[in-house]
């Protein structure tokens, strides 16, 4: 788990079905925490503890979901992608769409 800039931290784990290291991003600002891509990092969801909890899973594509469910029910986190890639989500995940250049 690294801090690149103040309340931006980055992490890589090894994604299990393609077998190649993936980024993650845990943000923490004045106006809450969010999570990028989320994968749970090798620290545990024990890391998170003391910190911020994170309100928001924000999915950079369809195919990003990755651990974000442990998120949800951990934390309570709202996940959140592009309309286009909501087919993706056939399994009961709980996802909401957004849309570019529009508030959420």
């Amino acid at each position: 788990m690294n801090e690149i800039l103040p309340g931006v931290f980055h992490w890589v784990t090894v994604h299990d079905h393609i077998n190649m290291p993936v980024s993650s991003y845990y943000l923490d600002g004045p106006e809450g925490a969010v999570l990028v891509d989320p994968r749970v990092p090798d620290e545990g969801l024990d890391w998170f503890a003391g910190r911020t909890v994170p309100d928001h899973v924000f999915l950079t594509n369809r195919h990003h979901y990755r651990h974000s469910g442990e998120f949800v029910r951990a934390f309570g986190c709202r996940v959140w992608c592009h309309r286009d890639g909501l087919h993706e989500f056939t399994h009961g995940e709980e996802v909401t769409a957004f849309e570019s250049g529009r508030k959420w």
